[in-house]
């Protein structure tokens, strides 16, 4: 009831202030809005009871976009990918991030890995690395550089941003996919090493100095693939006399001796199966020098080493097929913000003692 409305049309409108955030008002059919939802002709008789009716629906809450662009491209030798995380910025994110699963059998070298130009490498998970970004900036530029490997195939690479907003808790936007193919080739370089090492008088026992050379060798021969070695042991023309035949009793167990010994060794060092090492001795009869000279029989005591091995060249093809991806997301802000603890007053203090009221 109205007291002092006159009988003819008026305006009926919806205090918009008491209007919670979350809602809005919407026209309704067969009513006379005067072009806005929240008001309205009413035709006001005397001794009638009139409504007017409003509608009120419930908004989405703010929003904003969150994007994430991968695009590849070949420099120096190199493949270089470029992510680009950006946000439209209406919404307040608590955390954002940038996600990158490397392709097949690739890695990223960490050390060339900016964020905005600045050096900053990548955290590892078990989804990929990650970047932390600033949630308040909206552009990133992160840029790093790709090492290839594997097998030949089509690969992919894999990037996405995660989120976090007061609606959207665990946000994440869509993956960002570029391909690249990958055709390796093996080359076999066939390699052939011969190596000479001496023994002293009746002993079959390596020396110091042939320790180290052997050392050497092993070193040189990780690096190859081994298919056999050869261990040919020799001695020189001077029989062994009765009383020093304990050992061996001729010169062709002296020279299997020493094959074997430089065989034992290098199956150790190297963990090769037993059929890709041979061991053999000739005893006296392959000598290179004179038996007659001190000097040439020191030569003739000796084991010949023949190594067959290859070394393998892989050699990497790569073409990108697809070099530039974007994927989408949102982040959503929301009406039921945490309410903010009240504010206990502060309690009044007695005034002190020496203190008069006026």
């Amino acid at each position: 009831h109205f007291e002092g409305v006159s009988a003819h049309t008026h305006v009926v409108q919806m205090d918009l202030t008491t209007i919670p955030q979350r809602y809005e008002a919407v026209p309704l059919a067969n009513t006379r809005f005067t072009g806005r939802a929240f008001s309205q002709f009413a035709e006001i008789q005397g001794g009638g009871l009139w409504r007017t009716n409003f509608r009120l629906l419930r908004k989405a809450p703010p929003s904003t976009p969150v994007s994430i662009s991968q695009t590849l491209s070949s420099e120096g030798g190199k493949v270089w990918t470029t992510l680009t995380v950006t946000h439209g910025g209406r919404v307040d994110l608590d955390s954002l991030k940038a996600v990158y699963v490397a392709p097949q059998g690739w890695k990223v070298l960490e050390d060339t890995a900016t964020v905005d130009g600045k050096p900053q490498k990548p955290s590892s998970g078990i989804t990929g690395l990650s970047w932390d970004l600033d949630p308040k900036q909206r552009e990133h530029v992160i840029r790093f550089a790709l090492e290839g490997g594997g097998k030949s195939g089509d690969k992919q690479a894999i990037a996405y941003a995660r989120f976090a907003s007061p609606g959207t808790p665990n946000g994440r936007t869509g993956m960002a996919i570029n391909a690249l193919s990958d055709v390796v080739k093996e080359e076999r370089l066939a390699r052939h090493l011969d190596m000479h090492l001496n023994f002293d008088t009746r002993k079959a026992d390596l020396k110091p100095e042939a320790i180290a050379r052997l050392d050497r060798l092993v070193e040189e021969l990780k690096q190859l693939e081994i298919s056999r070695i050869e261990l040919i042991g020799h001695t020189d023309s001077r029989r062994i006399r009765p009383d020093h035949r304990k050992e061996f009793r001729n010169n062709q167990e002296l020279s299997e001796a020493r094959a074997k010994s430089v065989a034992d060794y290098l199956q150790a060092k190297l963990n090769l199966a037993p059929e890709q090492v041979k061991a053999v001795g000739m005893g006296a009869s392959q000598p290179i020098a004179s038996n007659r000279t001190k000097a040439g029989r020191a030569k003739n005591r000796r084991t010949e080493l023949k190594v067959y091995a290859s070394k393998v060249r892989r050699i990497l093809n790569t073409s990108i097929k697809s070099a530039a991806a974007k994927a989408k997301g949102k982040a959503e802000d929301t009406w039921d913000k945490p309410k903010k603890p009240a504010v206990a007053p502060i309690a009044a203090q007695p005034a002190p003692a020496d203190v008069k009221a006026w």
